[in-house]
């Protein structure tokens, strides 16, 4: 029977293998117990032709299109054992080779054992991090970036081959959610020891036969920083521009298997301390609200380069997460962060007006302040049989925003003085709720999301001018889903939704020798919807297809208040969506997606009073519900050759899409005038890219490169004129991370873009170059010396460019228990900053006053209990 289920099992593995040539067999111990995560490879000479490693069982399967003339080796590779390997002539078109492998004898007194750098168990990649750190790397986000496909921005967010990361574990515990930026910029690089990727992760167990394309990561942390609690305060002091500055902080953490803990608080008038440490890479930090939306805040002045903005920011988060039993758990985050930010800045505008371009200069220093207390806990019962979760947030923003500038036109020489000031205070409620379970073949599945957002009063004073905002809105959505599964292939799912949402908005606008210009509007929107789908999936799991058609009957009805009108809609929309995913191995895959939407506005639509918007603008909405629809396709396509550390990617995307209302805009020497027409518009746009890594190890060297080309038309009113507008761009990115010697670090990284943007009486165009060069120099082990420079070369009007450059130092010593840091920025003192941009046909050449030379010491402590 035994021998019957053997070969059971090589037929199925054979199907799987689409090649001419298959070598299988079985890989065991002395005591023939299978051994798992044996390196299998097949080389000719100095080549590796395939390989593959052993699954739990001990089984592997090889395969070869085409079989090589003369002698091939069959390897044997695992850390616990010793290296074995069989010559073959690959005459036959199935072999069969057994091994067993002899276990290694190590004395530690003699020798000492280093892990592999790399595993790879299924869709798991497990990255030994000691392996790839540099003398340089302080936290793990340091050591993170060195990894082969990992890219991190500058705020912090973690991609992996172009994907951003789905989930962030820390010994398998989701603590931070979307703040995860809490740990790698916190947690010593030196206390994590491995790096899991999992590709097509399901977080939820009972979807561990579902269709994913997620990504995420899995830290695992040594010894030393598990089961005691450990942290890192942080003092500074430094001057700029004589002014004191200063900084405080510290991050405390404790990781057990059942319990992890992690408080931090930072306070700094230096703008870069802590900066990014609370983002939320979920997208849970939005605090947007219909007035809100309409009124908006005024931003700060950006430069593109170095440090425009003047900050004093601090927070405190509270994180913890208790793991109850194998499957129950619960998490709590508690935060609230404070920031003010001020800048200054100067702007040149040429608007395309008709073909008569209208000049408006301008000065702006924006100040804003802002608090944002945040709390949700969260309940998770995640078994692979069922599935529960709750989540309960609740949040608010107390922003107060200040702008005064001075305007004048061309061949005006008189100058205005204008006098801006926002506050906005908005409160969210938000709960979560999703259960599933299963029942043979079938899966059930109920979600429910309430949410309730108010803004009691958004109030902007303008000049001698007041407008006032408040709104509410409940917003609901429930579904639930049945999945029946038929036989091994087939799937058939089952959603049905219905949102609710109840909305309402006041505005009102007071001006001297003006009618007060007010509006009242409310009302719901109601859309059941259902998206029945089938999928399928291919007997050797290579192929897999789904096909849906969601169909939605969308419901409005909305009340102005003072005329008495009232506007209704309902309407039935279908939306076709295919999406196909070929694996050729488990190194790399193509995917595919397509498909149509519609979506229709909101009460925003309706309100066809003015609304000032700041100093110079105003808008009104068009008084029709926009309704648009549009179609897109996309295409990916990812390698990766783990053992050589190499990952390539490659996309293509394309859209186009229609709406029943036309944006137009009156520009004059005095004010801007946005609205919307009922006319329809039409936009297209299409973009494609490839990226590439190579890490080679013995170097310590990453080598990584991108290269991406968009494009795009639009559609709009401008001085009463239609106009059609095409846009064109490119950029590259080539990066370099070497060490050429052990006692030396160089980082290389060049940026190029160029964009085009053509009307039919215009034709524009800019670019602009970024080059950062980065050498560090360890002349003792402890002691980092590292300078940084950047370059700059952008067009600033037709033919003309402006160039410029900004130089930083620092000085790191490195003991046992403290990190000392000396930095300077800014170390030449450059002070403006002038560049180029584009909106439709506008341009506006932007001078932005840069943050001066700026010397700060830090020193950060490394505290751990006794066990």
């Amino acid at each position: 029977m035994k021998r019957l289920l053997y070969i059971i099992l090589y037929i199925a593995l054979a199907i799987n293998v689409s090649a001419q040539v298959r070598v299988t067999g079985r890989v065991t111990d002395l005591h023939s117990k299978p051994v798992s995560d044996v390196i299998v490879k097949l080389t000719s000479g100095t080549k590796t032709l395939a390989f593959t490693s052993t699954n739990v069982k001990g089984e592997y399967v090889i395969g070869l299109k085409s079989a090589p003339s003369g002698e091939v080796i069959l390897q044997f590779n695992h850390v616990s054992y010793e290296k074995e390997s069989k010559k073959l002539t690959l005459k036959e078109k199935a072999i069969k080779v057994d091994m067993t492998l002899t276990p290694k004898e190590v004395s530690l007194k003699e020798v000492m054992v280093k892990p592999d750098p790399l595993k790879m168990r299924g869709d798991t990649l497990s990255y030994n991090l000691a392996s790839f750190l540099k003398k340089g790397d302080v936290t793990l986000e340091d050591g993170l970036k060195n990894l082969p496909g990992i890219s991190i921005a500058d705020n912090g967010a973690i991609s992996y081959m172009g994907k951003g990361i789905s989930d962030f574990y820390i010994g398998g515990l989701n603590m931070l959610g979307g703040r995860y930026n809490l740990a790698t910029k916190n947690i010593p690089a030196e206390f994590a020891t491995q790096v899991d990727i999992m590709k097509h992760h399901k977080h939820r167990k009972i979807d561990a036969d579902e269709e994913s394309d997620a990504v995420a990561i899995n830290i695992k942390l040594s010894k030393k920083a598990q089961f005691k609690p450990f942290g890192q305060p942080e003092l500074g002091v430094g001057i700029r521009e004589d002014k004191l500055l200063y900084a405080a902080g510290a991050t405390e953490m404790m990781f057990t298997d059942n319990f992890q803990l992690l408080a931090s608080g930072k306070y700094s008038n230096n703008g870069n301390f802590g900066l990014y440490d609370m983002v939320n890479h979920n997208g849970g930090d939005s605090f947007g609200s219909l007035a809100t939306n309409k009124l908006p805040g005024w931003g700060q002045a950006g430069s593109g380069v170095g440090e425009s903005i003047y900050r004093t920011n601090g927070y405190g988060s509270l994180n913890a997460i208790q793991k109850i039993d194998s499957v129950r758990q619960v998490r709590v985050n508690a935060d609230y962060t404070y920031e003010r930010m001020n800048s200054s800045a100067s702007s040149e505008a040429y608007y395309f007006a008709g073909g008569e371009n209208i000049y408006i200069a301008e000065s702006i220093a924006p100040l804003s302040k802002s608090h944002r207390p945040m709390f949700s806990v969260r309940f998770e019962d995640n078994a692979s049989n069922h599935y529960f979760s709750d989540t309960f947030s609740a949040k608010a923003q107390f922003l107060t925003n200040e702008n005064p500038s001075l305007t004048h036109s061309e061949g005006d020489n008189d100058i205005v003085l204008n006098s801006q000031h926002r506050d906005a205070t908005s409160i969210n409620l938000h709960n979560s709720l999703w259960a599933t379970i299963r029942l043979g073949k079938r899966k059930l599945s109920f979600t429910s999301n309430i949410e309730f957002i108010r803004t009691p009063e958004v109030l902007m004073l303008m000049n001698e001018s007041a407008q006032r905002g408040q709104s509410s809105q409940l917003n609901t959505r429930h579904g639930t889903s049945l999945q029946i599964k038929l036989g091994r292939k087939w799937k058939i799912d089952m959603p049905v939704d219905l949102t609710a949402n109840y909305n309402f908005i006041e505005t009102g606008l007071t001006k001297p020798d003006v009618a007060n210009q007010s509006q009242r509007m409310s009302g719901w929107k109601l859309v059941p919807s259902i998206n029945p789908s089938v999928s399928w999936t291919s007997a050797d799991k290579k192929l897999y297809s789904s096909l849906g058609l969601n169909m939605k009957l969308l419901n409005l009805n909305y009340l102005s208040q003072y005329d008495d009108k009232r506007t209704t809609l309902s309407e039935v929309f279908a939306e076709p969506h295919v999406f196909l995913r070929y694996t050729f191995n488990g190194t790399s895959e193509l995917t595919f997606s397509s498909g149509f939407s519609n979506a229709a506005g909101d009460i925003l639509d309706l309100l066809t009073t003015p609304v000032q918007i700041n100093y110079r603008s105003t808008s009104a909405a068009s008084g029709v519900i926009g309704k648009s629809q549009s179609w897109s396709s996309d295409i990916r396509y990812t390698k990766q050759i783990p053992f050589s550390y190499f990952t390539f990617g490659a996309n293509a995307s394309y859209s186009q899409g229609k709406r029943n209302v036309l944006s137009s805009r009156m520009v004059s020497q005095t004010a801007t005038e946005s609205t919307a027409i009922f006319r329809d518009s039409h936009s297209r746009s299409a973009s494609g890219g490839i990226n590439a890594s190579k890490n080679i190890l013995s170097l310590f060297t990453k080598l990584s490169a991108n290269a991406d080309v968009s494009w795009g038309s639009s559609e709009y009113m401008m001085q009463s004129r239609f106009v059609t507008s095409y846009h064109t761009g490119y950029s590259m990115r080539l990066q370099a991370d070497v060490t050429p010697v052990p006692w030396l670090e160089a980082n290389i990284k060049g940026d190029y873009g160029k964009n085009f943007l053509r009307t039919s009486s215009s034709n524009q165009s800019s670019d602009n170059l970024r080059c950062t060069g980065s050498l560090a120099v360890f002349p003792i082990p402890t002691i980092e010396i590292r300078s940084t420079c950047n370059f700059m070369h952008d067009m600033i009007e037709p033919g003309k460019y402006k160039d410029a450059s900004m130089l930083s130092a620092s000085v790191q010593y490195k003991t046992k228990g403290a990190i000392w840091k000396l930095t300077g920025e800014n170390l030449l003192d450059i002070r403006h900053y002038t560049r180029t941009s584009f909106v439709d046909t506008d341009r506006f050449v932007h001078t932005t006053n840069l943050v001066g030379r700026t010397i700060m010491l830090t020193c950060k402590l490394l505290v751990a209990s006794k066990k």
